[in-house]
């Protein structure tokens, strides 16, 4: 299962929404998580009636497909999570998450106050100019060539602009009731730059991969998608030497993740016990998207983000988030690492 890589060329505005929640159309991100695309491909392949999600679900389950979170490119240089473990501003106090169905609440509580303690745990680059600290708080996504740079505290920020975010506002009209103005916000790409994914995946699963994204880059990715947003061009392509080497070193001193992931319940313990380990916990809800729940609420998990870092791979898992329902919800969460050595 040699790694290809997607890329993503966006031809109209984009809409990702924030990890804050809530409601309403302003807050957006750049890029979105393997987590939302796993959906939307299920849904896409769903729509032909012949097994086929059932079938990508499968794949995943069985280790025959993997793919990475959206990632942004420019022209031809890929970028990648800026390692977590190298915190270039102050942590900040989060409101403790809520435990998992699967993880004890004094477990959760120990990822929370880990997560939140990586940043002083960490060295850090003289940051008494505030001008060079303002930089580094840019700095969301670099080169692979960069990444042992940040793990060593040894990095030059060099903020990289892919687009530009926006807002517009919008009426809401319908029959026999007032017109109400909103708000709604989104991305757009500059030219030449856009998403791309990394995928693992064996000949039947990578078919199926592909046939769902056709679909949906007809459909559009992402919300606003029935005004027309979301909607891309892709191409794939073999991963070059140096990415497929990373990808491959497993054996590594520092492994990067490139997914919004949760070790399994048996990997658990382990991955969080090193001194290596350093990441931020991502909150991840939503609603059901089913006609037999509609507007039914997802149960919200707490996650690990790209770019945190570990002593060791772990597997992951896929995670019904579903509550009180006649079927599953599935919440794509395994892994995929880069192995780095600083």
């Amino acid at each position: 299962m040699a790694p290809r890589i997607y890329k993503l060329n966006f031809t109209t505005a984009v809409r990702f929404g924030s990890d804050a929640g809530g409601a309403g159309l302003v807050g957006e991100r750049m890029t979105f998580r393997a987590d939302t695309l796993f959906s939307a491909l299920f849904h896409a392949l769903m729509a032909s009636g012949d097994g086929q999600a059932q079938q990508l679900t499968e794949a995943a389950q069985q280790g025959r497909f993997r793919m990475s979170d959206a990632m942004p490119f420019r022209g031809d240089v890929l970028y990648f999570p800026r390692p977590v473990s190298q915190r270039m501003e102050e942590p900040t106090a989060k409101p403790a998450p809520k435990p998992q169905k699967h993880i004890s609440y004094k477990k959760m509580k120990h990822l929370k106050e880990k997560a939140a303690s990586a940043a002083a745990a960490q060295p850090v680059p003289d940051m008494e100019d505030p001008a060079r600290r303002k930089l580094f708080k840019q700095v969301q996504y670099v080169t692979l060539g960069e990444v042992p740079a940040y793990l060593r505290g040894t990095a030059e920020p060099n903020p990289v602009s892919f687009g530009e975010s926006f807002a517009e506002t919008r009426v809401n009209l319908r029959d026999d009731v007032q017109s109400k103005p909103y708000r709604v916000s989104g991305f757009r790409f500059a030219e030449g730059c856009g998403l791309y994914v990394i995928v693992h995946a064996d000949d039947e699963a990578r078919a199926l991969f592909e046939e769902g994204l056709t679909r949906l880059s007809y459909e559009g990715l992402g919300g606003k998608a029935s005004s027309g947003w979301g909607k891309f061009a892709w191409m794939a392509s073999e991963a070059d030497e140096a990415i497929k080497a990373a990808l491959d070193a497993a054996e590594a001193p520092v492994q990067m993740l490139l997914t919004t992931a949760l070790p399994a319940d048996d990997e658990l313990d382990a991955v969080i016990e090193s001194d290596v380990t350093a990441y931020m916990l991502v909150r991840r809800g939503g609603f059901v998207r089913s006609a037999e729940a509609p507007s039914v609420r997802k149960r919200t998990v707490w996650l690990m983000g790209p770019g945190a870092t570990f002593d060791r791979r772990f597997a992951g898992q896929l995670m019904n988030v579903g509550e009180n329902l006649p079927h599953p919800v599935w919440r794509y969460a395994y892994g995929m690492f880069l192995g780095v050595r600083v």
